[in-house]
């Protein structure tokens, strides 16, 4: 009986090893996906040759917030990444605030008020746990939360709209949806949501997700490779994103600081303030979220300052803002793992996948990326 337990307890850390791999895996893989989505949303239209940069962005967003909260956080399974709530207000924001500048100036300076976002979000974020201001944060009204989620939500919604059917990303665009080539994708993709809602919702499987996108890319290349649909002509036809050819990584910073406008930039102070105010309460949300989940009673002003501190090194690869991650950190609970180690590995991950963007974006779907 002894040698038995001796065995079983020697199993334990091959056991955690096996978990903490196969969890940064999937973690990681859902993050270069969810990357280009977030970069698709972005840089749609006038900005779309920043795409190849934006998923870059993204992705060195999520390495810097892996690493730092997966270091520092209290609870060792915490998970961080770029999030799509300041996203959804950057998207329909940034085209319009670079409408009227000149062509080799609208990348640049979308960059540049995305970096700008991302830091007012770390600056307050550090600020409110260094002041102790968190607990005071979570009496703010639920039902003002829940009007800044779901407008959020709808954001979110009309930035897919825009970049599948290739319309404005506002709620005129929405109604601009009329001809059959815009209806066709803009379908298949609500089909695509229904399913993942469908699914997510009935059997919680942590596969699941990354393996329905998977294989829905892998049915619309087995569909272009039957009807003899070039890649080519996918692009042509929407859909398939249009990136520009660049090889290996392709940083924002400092290569396009001098194409940037800064007065468009002063312009979006506006965009700037909303994305750091509703990205401090998704936060806030998400960690009590984790509390009530797994029951442990975190530090909300070490992990705020933890957050904050990863932002603020963010800005300088131009990335957009992000947090802790609510389904990340929960799955990692449901594979049992309780050592470090899941944010390094998934680090690596992402690390890969900045070498592999341009040609993931070129693979994806635009009603995938939706």
């Amino acid at each position: 009986m002894a040698l038995g337990a001796a065995s079983i307890e020697q199993d334990k850390p091959f056991r955690q090893a096996f978990s903490i791999v196969t969890a940064a895996l999937i973690v990681g893989l859902d993050s270069i996906g969810f990357a280009v989505a977030l970069a698709a949303l972005m840089f749609s239209g006038q900005l779309a040759t920043g795409l190849a940069t934006g998923i870059t962005a993204v992705l060195a967003s999520s390495i810097v917030l892996s690493l730092t909260v997966g270091t520092f956080s209290q609870l060792r399974t915490n998970m961080a990444g770029a999030q799509d709530i300041g996203v959804a207000i950057l998207a329909v924001t940034l085209v319009s605030a670079v409408a009227g500048l000149a062509p080799d100036a609208r990348v640049p300076t979308a960059f540049a008020i995305i970096a700008a976002s991302t830091l007012a979000t770390g600056i307050l974020l550090f600020t409110i746990g260094a002041l102790g201001a968190g607990r005071f944060v979570r009496y703010f009204p639920l039902e003002v939360l829940a009007g800044f989620m779901a407008a959020t939500g709808f954001l979110l919604l009309m930035g897919g709209v825009a970049m599948v059917a290739h319309v404005d990303a506002d709620f005129t665009g929405m109604l601009q949806v009329r001809r059959m080539e815009q209806f066709v994708p803009l379908t298949t993709a609500l089909l695509l949501a229904a399913l993942i809602y469908f699914a997510m919702t009935h059997f919680r499987k942590p596969f699941l997700l990354l393996g329905i996108l998977l294989c829905a890319i892998g049915l619309f290349h087995l569909w272009r490779q039957v009807a003899g649909v070039s890649m080519m002509e996918a692009t042509a036809n929407n859909w398939l994103p249009q990136v520009p050819d660049v090889t290996g990584i392709s940083l924002a910073f400092p290569t396009l600081l001098n194409g940037v406008d800064w007065d468009a930039v002063t312009s979006a102070t506006p965009t700037i303030a909303s994305v750091a105010a509703i990205s401090l309460f998704a936060a806030l949300l998400n960690i009590s979220a984790i509390e009530f989940a797994t029951g442990h009673d975190l530090n909300l002003d070490r992990e705020m300052r933890i957050a904050g501190g990863a932002n603020i090194m963010v800005t300088a690869v131009g990335g957009p803002p992000g947090y802790t991650d609510l389904a990340s950190t929960l799955l990692l609970q449901k594979f049992g793992i309780t050592k470090r180690g899941v944010g390094y590995c998934v680090a690596v991950v992402e690390f890969l996948g900045l070498w592999y963007a341009v040609t993931i974006a070129m693979s994806v779907p635009t009603f995938v990326a939706g």
